[in-house]
């Protein structure tokens, strides 16, 4: 499914569309986006690509995914396929607040976070509780864009 994302521009990246290729999938998989970003210019540095998943809505909550470096980046239209490391872990997570979550992914330059992107997830159990499945709401990320230095 393809949605709309909105074009952020963060003065030298734009993010043009971040795809969550497997919103609905088994809780244990990991989680895959298609990213695509858009650089004004060359940049000489790396950006650096963190995903969390938060259960609980609590920083002691986060759960680190993955994380990837991208660089240098040439002028232009960039795309890559994010893959995470690690699926959330759900022994984790209180039973009382394995029911929904966010997926977060922060970019940052040189240690500088410029943008985030929240997806919400739904989380199910089967009736006997052997299974667990989640369901990312792709078509609404949520978008936080922060001012930084590039140089």
């Amino acid at each position: 499914t393809t949605h709309t994302f909105p074009a952020i521009t963060m003065s030298l990246v734009e993010l043009k569309n971040i795809r969550v290729v497997n919103p609905e999938c088994a809780f244990s998989d990991a989680f895959v986006f298609d990213i695509e970003f858009e650089a004004v210019k060359d940049i000489p540095g790396e950006l650096e690509w963190v995903v969390i998943f938060n259960a609980m809505g609590t920083d002691e909550g986060d759960q680190k995914l993955d994380r990837i470096v991208v660089g240098p980046i040439p002028k232009g239209l960039n795309k890559f396929q994010l893959t995470t490391k690690h699926a959330p872990d759900a022994s984790k997570i209180p039973a009382e607040d394995l029911d929904s979550g966010v997926v977060l992914i922060r970019v940052s330059y040189n240690e500088k976070k410029f943008a985030q992107v929240g997806f919400f997830v739904s989380v199910t159990k089967s009736e006997d509780g052997s299974k667990i499945s989640r369901d990312v709401l792709a078509s609404k990320p949520r978008v936080t864009t922060f001012e930084i230095d590039w140089e």
